[in-house]
């Protein structure tokens, strides 16, 4: 946690060469062998357990679990939705049951009241002794100030016990902890290599070492996460999740004792950071923003939320030590009224000061925990895809950056906005692949049914030394050298090595730029880190994530300071990945795979998310229309939607009389008589004014919306308008649909709205954010990325979304053909040579389970199909 006063990562630790080497921790054995038995959890099962409700009194100020944007104890307050997204997965009752996630930082209050019960005794361990026999022993801090409070305030951010009407709740409250009193111990490469041992799922660590120069890692400790990832958790690996730093900008005398002016953080400069085994976490503010301090770089892999300094910016709210005169209550350290004790904290067992990308670490250790409560099969490269797949794109406008204190180079740029890769997905320094999304990883973890292949290393076999070639001093134009990799993988990790002859090292920029184009910042210019010379320095991206390994990759070297010179020496390449003829399992490229021709295509720049599904149009200004809205009584506010059919194929039934599907089947998903109603009665005891042919229904996070002939209701607003079409999206907070007199309305639900005039019937639905049609309709074709593929003569085309996929039934000529999403691949299930179709239309559709529910109408007689949409 930090300070107002200060920006660094609080908790240093430096290892000494002169600690041993090898061996495993305790002296039990080899690397991963911590000599504790086996973890067995306890507690009621998923099943078995119920949600607490009402929520603990302080998890309504966790911004970071849900974000309401209110002032959280603070002067300004923050944006909603810039948070984990973390309702949803408690709302199902994931809460981390079953896992076992060791904290390793300063020790922990295991007498807290939010925590005693999820800390396990015997998994305690405290490394102030240099002998391995004493290690196994109490893990409770050594003081009482504010710095000996760390641990505990990240304990509490995993795993604080939610529903007990203490303080808030963690991110995985019903996890357990093994709490290591570990930094702060004095550096020893035996205990470094202990704290990476034992029976633990997820390894905690919110500590690090100020990163103003390269400091190499024994190698032991480097073999010993290796180790842990191919052996610990049954040799499913374990998963270590490490803070990127608080270092944005920090002061040289944080190195140097004396030394004048400030460094710019790097996290690529600790070196476990620049292996594959860590997931590198940064940190966010409550307004979405990377926090003030974060340090940024390409080895990051996620962000969480981290806050600011808790006074005119909310930090995060944790456990502290118990008492109004320790931890950050102490009344030497302590600057706001929180931590002095409020009503809401009146024992000062609180704090809400807690930030840096300590606090964002533990914050993703619990999603994390959350993750493998739902699929505890899967492998730690799994789980890195799961939380990389689903992240949500934090801070979207970002443009490229300045140097922070004004050192730029003209016709350079410092830091690039954010990037796509040609396997879809989106990367920035700052943020990684973005912000962590916990309920869209736990459910992605759900039905995760697709095993990468075997891990496979390149070894540095690519390589260009002897080179001499001389860095153009204060110049953009830097020098490049380029190497051909004939090896082809999909890319997991991209190591570099780069060896450098340079008076001032802290001058240079790095950069590495794929076969494809995609371009990664591995060091930024003007960085000020103390070095003279680089011999196979250590870099690590993971910005080429997806892509082939295979093709021409170009180094660039940039000298961004008049004086000091030199020359790029050597660098190596060091690929991890896997073999790419199974296709390319990680892409969120969509393969598309059709009858038509029996042809392949494959849609570089990347589906996203369906999270991040978004309405685009194309068209020119027409005229304007008006609308008026009305509030629905108290009466009119409970909806009766909910769909109950069985995971079965239904039969295909002829009438004359069905308008709905609700009128179709009976709870059990079987096929009932069919009867005339006069109007549907979509209101609990209440019907519309006008009579109703046609009710789509839409869903989107608990919101519900209707859409009849020419009304939309959205919540407890009805609003009143002219011809409305079939198209309805939900986007954050702003419904949009389209009118069939050519314009797409935003209706926001502040009361404000917008009408954008379209070309008649053109639609476009991008996924991912970056802009790219995915699918058009106009004129009766239905477009693939425009020059992909084209279906002719679609006579009905309805557009239904869920959370899993996006699913476009489209009727053509004699052929019913569904466009579907699932794992980042689209396919085109067609029906053909089906005469009934014939000028058919789309009447109405409903997914439940795999089975999506057509009902159509076909020379005025209406028929019901269940589709099989892909086996689970």
């Amino acid at each position: 946690m930090l300070k107002q006063s200060s920006i660094l990562l609080i908790l240093l630790l430096l290892f000494q060469s002169c600690g041993g080497s090898g061996g495993g921790g305790g002296g039990t054995g080899g690397p991963g062998d911590s000599g504790n038995t086996p973890f067995q959890p306890d507690g009621p099962s998923r099943d078995d357990y119920t949600v607490p409700s009402p929520i603990d009194a302080l998890a309504n100020y966790q911004w970071h679990l849900d974000n309401k944007g209110l002032k959280y104890y603070t002067q300004i307050s923050n944006t909603v939705g810039e948070d984990i997204n973390h309702e949803t997965a408690r709302n199902n009752a994931w809460s981390g049951h079953g896992v076992l996630i060791a904290v390793s930082d300063n020790g922990t209050q295991t007498s807290h009241p939010d925590l005693f019960s999820n800390i396990l005794s015997q998994y305690e361990r405290n490394y102030s002794s240099d002998d391995p026999g004493a290690w196994h022993s109490s893990a409770y801090p050594s003081g009482t100030d504010a710095s000996s409070a760390h641990g505990t305030a990240v304990a509490g951010l995993i795993a604080a016990i939610d529903g007990n009407s203490e303080g808030g709740m963690g991110v995985a409250p019903r996890s357990k902890l093994a709490v290591f009193r570990y930094v702060g111990t004095g550096g020893n490469l035996n205990k470094a290599i202990d704290q990476a041992n034992g029976p633990f799922h997820i390894f905690n660590y919110s500590y690090g070492r100020s990163s103003c120069s390269f400091i190499d890692l024994p190698q032991s400790l480097i073999d010993q996460f290796k180790y842990g990832v191919e052996n610990l958790r049954d040799g499913k690996g374990a998963i270590y999740v490490k803070a990127a730093g608080n270092e944005y900008i920090s002061g040289l005398d944080d190195c140097v004792d004396g030394a004048q002016g400030n460094y710019y953080g790097n996290a690529n400069l600790e070196e476990e950071h620049s292996t594959p085994y860590m997931i590198v976490v940064g940190a966010f503010n409550a307004d979405g923003i990377s926090s003030s301090y974060s340090t940024p770089g390409s080895s990051l892999w996620i962000v969480a939320p981290g806050g600011e300094f808790g006074v005119d910016r909310a930090a995060v709210i944790s456990t502290d030590l118990v008492g109004c005169d320790s931890g950050m209550a102490n009344s030497n350290t302590s600057y706001t009224d929180f931590d002095k004790g409020v009503p809401e904290n009146a024992d000062c067992s609180y704090t809400n000061t807690m930030n840096g990308s300590s606090a964002a670490t533990p914050i993703v250790s619990g999603s994390v925990a959350l993750i493998l409560e739902a699929n505890p099969n899967l492998s730690w490269r799994e789980v890195k895809h799961i939380i990389a797949k689903t992240a949500r794109k934090i801070d979207p406008n970002r443009n490229v950056t300045p140097h922070p204190q004004g050192a730029n180079l003209q016709n350079h740029t410092y830091q690039d906005a954010w990037l796509t890769n040609s396997s879809g997905y989106h990367f920035h320094n700052w943020y990684g692949f973005g912000a962590i999304d916990v309920s869209a990883a736990v459910q992605m973890a759900q039905s995760y049914s697709n095993p990468l292949p075997s891990l496979q290393e390149t070894n540095w076999v690519n390589s260009k030394t002897g080179l001499n070639l001389s860095i153009p001093d204060s110049n953009a134009t830097g020098v490049t050298d380029s190497m051909y990799v004939n090896t082809e993988l999909t890319i997991e990790a991209v190591q570099i090595k780069i060896t450098l002859d340079h008076t001032y090292t802290g001058d240079l920029g790095v950069e590495l730029t794929s076969p494809s184009g995609m371009k990664s910042i591995l060091m930024n210019i003007n960085s000020n880190i103390l070095e003279t010379n680089l011999s196979d320095a250590l870099l690590l991206s993971n910005a080429f994530y997806g892509e082939s390994s295979k093709g021409t990759w170009t180094l660039k070297v940039i000298d961004g300071a008049p004086a000091d010179t030199g020359a790029l020496k050597g660098w190596k390449l060091n690929f991890f990945g896997h073999t790419r003829n199974s296709g390319n399992l990680l892409a969120k490229t969509s393969t598309l795979e059709t009858s038509l021709g029996n042809s392949k295509n494959t849609k570089e720049g990347g589906l996203g998310t369906q999270s991040k599904i978004d309405i685009s149009t194309f068209g020119k200004d027409v005229s304007k229309i008006k609308w008026t809205k009305t509030t629905l009584s108290a009466s009119e506010r409970k909806y009766t939607f909910e769909l109950k059919f069985k995971n079965k194929i239904a039969p295909v039934v002829k009438t004359e009389t069905i308008e709905e599907l609700d009128q179709l089947l009976d709870e059990n998903g079987d096929v009932k008589k069919l009867t005339k109603k006069d109007s549907l009665h979509y209101l609990q005891d209440q019907q519309l004014d006008e009579q109703v042919t046609s009710v789509p229904w839409y869903k989107n996070n608990g919101t519900y919306a209707l859409k009849t002939s020419d009304e939309l209701i959205i919540g407890t607003t009805r609003w009143k308008l002219p011809k409305l079409s079939s198209v309805l999206y939900k986007i954050g907070n702003n419904w949009t649909f389209f009118t069939e007199d050519k314009h797409q309305v935003t209706l926001k639900m502040d009361g404000s709205s917008s009408i954008k005039p379209v070309k008649s019937g053109v639609y476009g639905v991008t996924l991912g954010g970056n802009d790219e049609v995915i699918w058009s309709y106009a004129e009766n074709k239905l477009q693939w990325n425009e020059q992909r593929i084209e279906l002719k003569n679609i006579k009905s085309l309805e557009v239904y979304k869920n959370a899993d996929e996006l699913i476009i039934p489209a009727i053509d000529d004699q052929s019913f053909k569904i466009f579907y999403v699932k794992e980042g691949v689209v396919t085109i299930k067609e029906y053909s040579g089906l005469s009934y179709l014939k000028n058919a239309k789309i009447k109405d559709t409903k997914r439940k389970d795999n089975v999506l529910y057509i009902l159509y109408e076909s020379d005025s007689v209406i028929w019901h199909l269940g589709i099989e949409l892909y086996e689970e």
